[in-house]
């Protein structure tokens, strides 16, 4: 790499906060860390649009808060639109904007207040679901043969 290359990625790596980790192996980072390579990884070459695969599957709440606080980060401050793919409804609606909501029933796509509804989350996923706010936090409930089970997930 050139020494341009190099000082782009010095300041993708402190953007995303982990310039201390530069010399560490990508297989040596945790998976929040690893996550925040990657994401290093496509700023360096300056996108308008972040595209994200799951990018909190498999982590625990602290690297998942860490990771969606800095992607909301991304799109606020530097106006990067983000394409986030995530069965994790009671995590990205608490830092997304618009939601795409894909399920065999179809799809719908809206504003979390929209889309984030009893109603339409009942109607998608052809079950009773609760939606609830705590300390300004959306949470989703499935109720399946009466009992509450957290975390409804599309059929994929």
């Amino acid at each position: 790499p050139t020494a341009k290359d190099r000082a782009l990625a010095c300041t993708a790596l402190e953007h995303v906060g982990i310039l201390d980790l530069a010399e560490r192996p990508l297989n040596a980072l945790s998976g929040g860390q690893k996550q925040r390579a990657l994401i290093a990884r496509a700023l360096v070459g300056d996108p308008t649009v972040l595209i994200l695969d799951e990018p909190t599957n498999g982590m625990d709440l602290v690297s998942t808060t860490q990771i969606l606080g800095l992607v909301r980060e991304l799109h606020e401050r530097d106006n990067l639109t983000v394409l986030m793919v995530s069965h994790a409804l009671n995590e990205v609606a608490n830092y997304v904007n618009r939601i795409a909501l894909v399920v065999e029933r179809g799809f719908r796509i809206g504003t979390v207040g929209e889309i984030m509804t009893e109603q339409t989350l009942s109607h998608m996923y052809g079950i009773p679901v609760d939606v609830d706010e705590m300390h300004g936090h959306r949470i989703v409930v499935a109720r399946r043969n009466g009992q509450q089970v957290v975390g409804a997930r599309p059929h994929a």
